[in-house]
């Protein structure tokens, strides 16, 4: 669970640092009561690179797959249907 402070209340950031690293708990930052900031553990910060990346990955291949599949369709007739996809979509 994450832990808010105001960030005018930080006064010893080594002790921030050090409850996170040991709890590893998110501490959101706020100014003025709204979220400006997240501070996370180095661990969850690896662990969201490495999701990144491998979000990414799928992302490209599923791409380059759907190019495979339609590079003998005509560009104009992929775009009609990709520009009605959309407009049913928006409309429900």
């Amino acid at each position: 669970m994450a832990k808010f402070i105001d960030l005018a209340k930080i006064l010893d950031w080594p002790k921030i640092v050090k409850e996170i690293k040991e709890n590893r708990e998110e501490l959101v930052i706020k100014e003025k009561d709204k979220p400006v900031a997240v501070i996370i553990p180095f661990s969850s910060y690896q662990d969201w690179l490495v999701s990144k990346k491998l979000a990414k990955e799928k992302f490209f291949k599923l791409v380059n797959k759907i190019q495979e599949r339609t590079k003998k369709e005509d560009p104009q007739k992929i775009e009609k249907l990709v520009n009605e996809a959309i407009r049913e979509i928006r409309n429900t």
